[in-house]
C-alpha cells in the first residue's frame, strides 16, 4: 500500500466562517478576476459565467467564502454552499467597495438555500 498527499488547505483560525452544528460542505470555484479583496465570510454569488462575486441581493446568493481571497492574484476559492456557519463572521457587499455585517433579510436567503448562520 501507499500514501500519496493530494493537497493542503489552511484555514483562516482567528476570524472562523464555518459553524459545528451542521457539518459544512466545502467546495471549491472559480473567481471572476480583478474584483480586488473579498473577506472570509462574503456571502457569494456567481456572474453570468459561474464565476464567483459578491451577491449582488439576498436572492442571488450561492454560498459563503471561508477565505480572504485577492482576486487580482487568486483564481479560485473555498466556499460554503450548504451547512453551518458563523453569523457574526457573514459579510454582504456594501453597494459600493466595502463590505458590511449581513441583516436579516440575507441571514433568511442562507437558510431557504441550505446554509445556517448559528
Amino acid at each position: 500500500m501507499s500514501k500519496a498527499k493530494i493537497g493542503e488547505m489552511t484555514m483562516e483560525t482567528g476570524n472562523s466562517i464555518l459553524g459545528g452544528q451542521h457539518p459544512p460542505v466545502v467546495r471549491r470555484g472559480a473567481v471572476l478576476a480583478d474584483q480586488g479583496e473579498l473577506p472570509a465570510g462574503c456571502i457569494i454569488g456567481r456572474d453570468g459565467d459561474g464565476k464567483i462575486i459578491p451577491a449582488a441581493a439576498a436572492g442571488d446568493a450561492v454560498g459563503v467564502l471561508i477565505e480572504t481571497l485577492d482576486t487580482t492574484t487568486q483564481t479560485s476559492g473555498n466556499y460554503v454552499p450548504h451547512g453551518s456557519v458563523v453569523e457574526k463572521n457573514l459579510k454582504t457587499t456594501d453597494g459600493a467597495d466595502g463590505f458590511m455585517a449581513a441583516d436579516l433579510a440575507w441571514l433568511a436567503a442562507l437558510e431557504d438555500i441550505g446554509i445556517y448562520p448559528e
